[in-house]
């Protein structure tokens, strides 16, 4: 193998990041999340790109291909609730789905979530281009998980969509007083779909000393 492969591959072992090495090890809070779905829309042009992957992202935790192949006749919702029916989970040995039910109150991307399912006119939530080539949206095909990518990464250099997948399992195991739902680990793992219990403790599981001292109500020592 060249010198020139090598470095190639090193390169690339860098820039690949995981929720065990390179995110938060807890909850970052509403206010953060509200600052980057507003930074989304800063720098989104008419096609509000940032904003909607971000936002979708984040409310269903879905994996980033789990996401680009949602389409808005799986949504439902009133003013409690939103349900999102057949929702598809990757890394399964057969085809599966999930039910996800989102409560609406305290959850302040919820409102903007929905307004992007009424306001959609494609076959698909996140619509794509067709071809690499092409400019316009194509109503029946959805984005590449490559460009959500790139439009996630650009809202802010140290997020990445598991990032989002990550914060929002930590949220969700948060307690109600702090922003979250109080979810245990049990309740992670039906909400996520996830296959076995070693997943809630890679996701919100990450605890430490900390977290120790403030179950014991010890957290000011």
């Amino acid at each position: 193998m060249s010198t020139k492969r090598k470095g190639k591959e090193s390169s690339e072992r860098k820039k690949r990041r995981s929720i065990e090495h390179d995110a938060p090890e807890g909850w970052v809070g509403w206010d953060r999340i509200e600052a980057l779905q507003r930074r989304a829309e800063y720098l989104d042009d008419d096609t509000q790109q940032r904003s909607l992957y971000f936002t979708t992202i984040f409310t269903t935790g879905g994996r980033i291909g789990e996401v680009v192949t949602l389409r808005p006749d799986q949504i439902r919702s009133d003013d409690k609730i939103i349900k999102i029916e057949n929702m598809e989970v990757f890394k399964r040995r057969r085809r599966f789905t999930r039910t996800v039910f989102i409560k609406r109150k305290d959850n302040p991307l919820a409102d903007i979530f929905i307004k992007f399912v009424e306001d959609c006119e494609t076959d698909y939530l996140l619509p794509g281009y067709g071809s690499p080539f092409n400019t316009e949206i194509d109503p029946t095909t959805h984005i590449s998980t490559t460009h959500v990518y790139k439009r996630i990464v650009s809202i802010d250099p140290n997020i990445w969509p598991h990032w989002i997948r990550d914060q929002r399992s930590w949220q969700l195991s948060t307690p109600e007083e702090k922003g979250g739902r109080g979810f245990d680990a049990y309740l992670l793992k039906v909400w996520f779909e996830w296959s076995s219990m070693e997943m809630p403790a890679y996701y919100a599981g990450r605890r430490k000393e900390k977290d120790i001292l403030e179950a014991l109500g010890l957290e000011d020592i």
